[in-house]
């Protein structure tokens, strides 16, 4: 692949109502041609509550599409760390 998908659109998880904590969610997810985030997995989470939480957030992020070596946008499978500090 030539180009990464980055990300244009991100949304930041609503912890409302969720207890106290502190540490990282990460996530590997599929990105379809477009962008789009298609599936989503936990690698590595905290709480079922905070994960499901990033995981919500995650699926409305838009990305740029990947690119190959002939310029043809492709599907990407990309890791993402996501930061949760809920005090």
């Amino acid at each position: 692949m030539l180009v990464k998908p980055h990300a244009v659109r991100r949304v930041k998880p609503d912890f409302h109502g969720i207890p106290p904590i502190t540490g990282t969610v990460f996530i590997e997810m599929d990105l379809d041609e477009t962008g789009k985030v298609t599936q989503t997995c936990i690698v590595k989470g905290l709480r079922d509550d905070v994960d499901d939480a990033a995981l919500r957030a995650i699926r409305q992020w838009r990305f740029t599409p990947g690119k190959s070596r002939s310029r043809t946008a492709v599907p990407v499978i990309q890791a993402i760390a996501v930061p949760v500090d809920i005090k």
